[in-house]
């Protein structure tokens, strides 16, 4: 319990580091210009792998992209703190053949090939009843045996005249 606490406040922290810092940016560390390049590719295509298996309701290969300790935080503030407790929650959501989603990358801070923050302007809609939320996925990704995992999954409701973070 106490490491996904640390974990959760770690990516809290993460998330609060990277409003100071511009739009992509990559900070190097020790690693070469090539290295930190081709680790931010595999993040993008991490990501947008992970965005399809979701809009997919692809479950077993989805929940794959999550870290063994990762947290997931819903809208309304409700805490997923395990990864048993992250797949209940989409084995149910998945079974609804109902909604329709779209992700747009708003911001993302790439540090080496250690971690990132992506931040998403994404949507939740279910077309029959009308119902709309848009969003955005604060996603903390952590390198784990050369594979890039999300430790922390949140998701914050916007208004629709709030501005996406820059």
């Amino acid at each position: 319990m106490r490491n996904r606490l640390r974990i959760t406040l770690f990516g809290a922290v993460l998330v609060a580091a990277t409003l100071a810092v511009p739009p992509n940016a990559v900070a190097g560390g020790d690693h070469s210009h090539g290295a930190a390049a081709r680790c931010e590719r595999q993040l993008t295509d991490a990501q947008l792998k992970m965005n399809k298996q979701f809009v997919d309701r692809n479950l077993e290969p989805f929940l794959r992209n999550y870290h063994r300790d990762a947290t997931f935080i819903l809208f309304d503030g409700q805490i997923f703190p395990t990864t048993p407790a992250i797949r209940g929650y989409y084995t149910g959501l998945f079974a609804n053949p109902a909604w329709e989603a779209t992700f747009t990358v708003s911001k993302k801070v790439v540090n080496g090939c250690e971690s990132a923050v992506v931040i998403e302007d994404a949507t939740f809609d279910i077309p029959a009843v009308g119902y709309h939320l848009r969003y955005w996925g604060t996603l903390s990704w952590v390198r784990d045996h050369g594979q890039w995992r999300v430790v922390n999954d949140q998701l914050t409701p916007v208004t629709e005249t709030a501005a996406a973070p820059s």
